[in-house]
C-alpha cells in the first residue's frame, strides 16, 4: 500500500539522498546513547516525538529512502516487495511503546509523517498526535466536518473526493447532504517543500533534540 501511496503522489522531483546503507551501532555505542537518551528524557519537562517511516519498517511497511525503500527502488526501476498492506499491519514495538509513554505523561505529543494510520491503530489518542501528511484510513466531511476512522485504507490521496457519503444526522433529523467525504489530509503534495521547511524550523527551535533510528 505505501507503494500505491507513492505513486498516488504528485510528480515530486527533491526526494533526497536515496539508498544509502542502515547504519548499526555496536553494543557499546548502544548503551552509552541509550544512557545519554534516557538522562535527557528525565530531565525534560515537555517531550514531543517526531516520528518517520522508520518506525513502520519493522511493521513490514517500507521506507522511502533506505537501501530497499520506494524511492530508492523506483531509482533503479525495481517495485518494493511488499510484506503487508496497510490494512493489515500491525503496530510495531516502536508503536506500543509510545502509547505507554504518552499516557504515562512522559511524552506529551506525537508529530507524525506517517499515513499509515499505525499510530491511531496502538491507541494513541486523537488529542495527542498531528499527522502532517494525513491518515489513509480518515475521512471528512468537507461541509460538517465530521470525520470518519474507517477500517480500510481509502483509494485517494491529496484532499480527493472518496465517493462516499457523510452520514451524519442532526438533531432535527436533517441529514447531511454533502455528497462526497474527503479525506483528511493536513499537507497537500504540491506544498510539501515550503511545509517541510517550516516544520524544520520549529524543530530547529526547540531547546533539546534526541535523533533516533530505528532498524
Amino acid at each position: 500500500m505505501s507503494v500505491n501511496y507513492a505513486a498516488g503522489l504528485s510528480y515530486y522531483p527533491h526526494k533526497g539522498k536515496c539508498g544509502l546503507p542502515e547504519v548499526f551501532d555496536s553494543p557499546e555505542q548502544f548503551d552509552q546513547k541509550i544512557a545519554e537518551f534516557t538522562k535527557l528524557v528525565r530531565d525534560s519537562k515537555h517531550i514531543v516525538f517526531h516520528t518517520g517511516a522508520g518506525v513502520s519498517t519493522s511493521a513490514g511497511i517500507p521506507d522511502f529512502r533506505g537501501p530497499k525503500g520506494v524511492w530508492t527502488l523506483e531509482e533503479k526501476g525495481k517495485t518494493p516487495q511488499m510484506e503487508t498492506t496497510f490494512d493489515d499491519a500491525k503496530p510495531s514495538l516502536t508503536h506500543m511503546a509510545l502509547v505507554k509513554l504518552v499516557e504515562q505523561n512522559v511524552v506529551q505529543y506525537v508529530v507524525s509523517q506517517n499515513v499509515d494510520g499505525l499510530h491511531i491503530k496502538s491507541g494513541l489518542s486523537r488529542s495527542k498526535i498531528s499527522e502532517l501528511h494525513g491518515n489513509m484510513f480518515i475521512e471528512k466531511c468537507d461541509r460538517c466536518e465530521r470525520e470518519y476512522i474507517r477500517r480500510n485504507a481509502v483509494t485517494t490521496v491529496g484532499l480527493k473526493k472518496t465517493g462516499r457519503v457523510c452520514e451524519r444526522k442532526e438533531e432535527v433529523a436533517e441529514i447531511c447532504t454533502q455528497s462526497d467525504s474527503d479525506r483528511a489530509a493536513i499537507l497537500i503534495v504540491r506544498q510539501e517543500e515550503f511545509l517541510v521547511q517550516k516544520r524544520r524550523n520549529w524543530i530547529n527551535n526547540c531547546r533539546e533534540q534526541a535523533i533516533l533510528r530505528w532498524n
